[in-house]
C-alpha cells in the first residue's frame, strides 16, 4: 500500500473523530460539565459535521469516477476477448437465451422514468434466469439437458458465466432504482430506519475499534428497551399484519417496512446478548467448548462480512458457490447449537447465545440471498411455509422474551413461555425428520430444488431456539 499525504490525512481526520468521540463520553461521565467545556465541544463537534459532509461527496464523486472507469474496462474486455470464446453447439441455444434476457435487463435498465409494469416483467426475467441456471448448471459447470457425470465438458464456460454475472447485476440495478415503498408508507420507513440505525451504533460502539485505548462504550438498557417500545409502537399500526391506508388499502412497500421491523428486533436482541456476555466472559473463557463457539462465530462473520461487500460494490456477482460455502461454515455452528438445545448447560448457556445470534443473523442473510438464487420448488412449498412459520413464530417468542428483559417489573409467565417454546421446537423436530439423507424428498422420491434454503431455514430456527433456551 503506498502512503500518500491525502492517506495520511485521512488517518488524522479518522483520529481526531474518535478522540472527540471519547471526549464527549468522558464529560459525559462527569455530573457537572463547565461552560467552556460545552462550548469548545461544540466547535468541535460543529467542524467534525463539516468534516463527515466533505468526505460523503468526496466520496460520491470518487464512487462515480470508479464506475465509469469499471464500465469502461468490462466494455474493452468484453469486445478484446470475445474472438477467444467459442461456445459448444450444445450450449448456443443457452447463450441465445441469457443474451435475450440481458438485452431484455438492458432496456428496463435504460428507462430514467421506470414503468409501474417494470415490475412484473423484472420478475419474469428473473424466473426465466432462475429456470436457465436450474437446467443448465450443475455444480458449478454449465451443461446441456440430459449431461452425465462421465460426459465431455462443453466449451465456453467463462462466456456463459460472464453473461450471468451480468444478468444477475442488471437486476440488482433495476431493483434499485424502482421505489419500493409507498409515499403514504416513506414516514414510517424513515422512523423504522432511523430506529434501527441507533441500534446498529449502539452494538458497533460496543466493540469499539479503538477498544483497547478508550473501552467500550456501555450498553444503556433504558436505552434499549426505548428503542424497543419504538419499534413495538410501529407494529401495532399493523391492521392484520399489513399496514394499511386511511382508506384501508394496502400500499406498496409492506415487504420494506417488515424487514426493516424485523432487522429491529435482532438488533435489540444482539445488544442484550452482548451486554450479558461481556458480563460472564472472564467465566467463559475458561471453557474449551466456548472456544470453539467463538472461531466458528469468527468464521461466520468473516464469510458473511465478505459477501455482504460483494453486493454492496458489485465488484462482482455473488453465486451459489459462493453462498455454499457460506451454508458450509454456518453448518459447523448450527451443528453445536443443535447440542445446546438437547442437552443445555449453564457453562455454555452464554456465549451459545452469542453464537446462536451470529449465526442466526448470517443464515436470515443467506435465506434472503437463496430466493433470488435457488427458489423452491412447488412441491416443496408447503414444507416452506411450515418451516417459515416456525422460524417467524420463534421470533416472537424471542421479542417477547426481550421486553420482560428490558421491563423487569412485568409479570412473566414461564409455564406459558416454556410451553410454547417446547410445541415449536417439536414442530421443527417432525419437520427435520422428514429429511432422508439430508434431503426433502417430493412424493415420487426426487429431490427438488431448494433443498438449501429449507436446511438454512431450519438451522436458522434452531438458532432461535438456542438463543431462548
Amino acid at each position: 500500500m503506498v502512503i500518500t499525504a491525502s492517506t495520511t490525512r485521512n488517518n488524522q481526520d479518522l483520529q481526531s473523530l474518535y478522540q472527540l468521540q471519547h471526549d464527549i463520553r468522558e464529560v459525559v461521565k462527569g455530573k457537572t460539565p463547565k461552560l467552556n467545556d460545552i462550548q469548545e465541544l461544540g466547535e468541535r463537534t460543529f467542524k467534525a459535521n463539516i468534516l463527515y459532509e466533505n468526505t460523503l461527496a468526496k466520496l460520491e464523486r470518487e464512487k462515480r469516477k470508479l464506475e465509469s472507469v469499471m464500465k469502461h474496462i468490462w466494455d474493452g474486455f468484453d469486445r478484446a476477448v470475445l474472438p477467444l470464446w467459442k461456445v459448444d453447439d450444445e450450449l448456443i441455444s443457452v447463450y441465445d437465451d441469457l443474451v435475450t434476457v440481458m438485452r431484455s435487463l438492458e432496456e428496463l435498465n435504460s428507462q430514467k422514468d421506470p414503468l409501474p409494469s417494470n415490475s412484473s416483467k423484472l420478475l419474469k426475467l428473473q424466473e426465466e434466469l432462475h429456470i436457465i441456471e436450474n437446467d443448465h448448471c450443475v455444480n458449478g459447470l454449465y451443461v446441456p439437458l440430459g449431461w452425465k457425470r462421465n460426459d465431455r465438458i462443453p466449451t465456453g464456460q467463462s462466456i456463459l458465466a460472464l453473461l450471468f454475472s451480468r444478468n444477475y447485476k442488471l437486476v440488482r440495478h433495476i431493483q434499485e432504482k424502482e421505489p419500493t415503498v409507498s409515499s403514504k408508507l416513506i414516514p414510517l420507513e424513515l422512523r423504522l430506519r432511523n430506529i434501527v440505525h441507533n441500534l446498529q451504533m449502539i452494538k458497533d460502539n460496543y466493540t469499539d475499534p479503538f477498544e483497547d485505548e478508550f473501552g467500550p462504550i456501555p450498553i444503556d438498557q433504558i436505552e434499549i428497551g426505548v428503542l424497543q417500545e419504538q419499534l413495538s409502537a410501529i407494529e401495532n399500526l399493523q391492521v392484520d399484519g399489513k399496514f394499511v391506508d386511511d382508506d384501508g388499502s394496502v400500499p406498496s412497500g409492506q415487504g420494506t417496512l417488515h424487514s426493516l421491523l424485523e432487522e429491529g428486533y435482532d438488533l435489540v436482541h444482539d445488544c442484550l446478548i452482548a451486554a450479558e456476555n461481556k458480563a460472564t466472559s472472564e467465566n467463559d473463557l475458561l471453557n474449551g467448548a466456548i472456544n470453539q463457539a467463538r472461531h466458528v462465530a469468527d468464521s461466520i462473520f468473516n464469510n458473511a462480512s465478505r459477501v455482504t461487500k460483494d453486493m454492496a460494490t458489485e465488484a462482482r456477482s455473488v453465486s451459489l458457490t459462493t453462498l455454499h460455502t457460506l451454508q458450509a461454515t454456518l453448518e459447523q455452528g448450527s451443528d453445536i447449537l443443535k447440542k445446546v438445545v438437547v442437552n443445555p448447560a449453564d457453562s455454555l448457556k452464554s456465549t451459545s447465545k452469542v453464537l446462536a445470534s451470529s449465526t442466526r443473523g448470517a443464515l436470515g442473510f443467506l435465506n434472503k440471498l437463496y430466493g433470488e438464487f435457488e427458489p423452491v420448488d412447488p412441491s416443496l412449498l408447503h414444507t416452506y411455509a411450515a418451516i417459515k412459520k416456525i422460524r417467524n413464530d420463534l421470533k416472537l417468542l424471542r421479542n417477547e422474551i426481550d421486553l420482560i428483559k428490558l421491563r423487569p417489573n412485568n409479570k412473566v409467565d414461564e409455564v406459558n413461555l416454556n410451553k410454547r417454546l417446547r410445541i415449536l421446537q417439536e414442530e421443527l423436530d417432525i419437520i427435520d425428520g422428514q429429511k432422508v439423507d439430508g434431503k426433502f424428498l417430493n412424493s415420487d422420491g426426487d429431490i427438488p430444488r431448494g433443498q438449501a434454503l429449507l436446511s438454512s431455514l431450519l438451522d436458522e430456527s434452531y438458532c432461535l431456539i438456542a438463543e431462548i433456551i
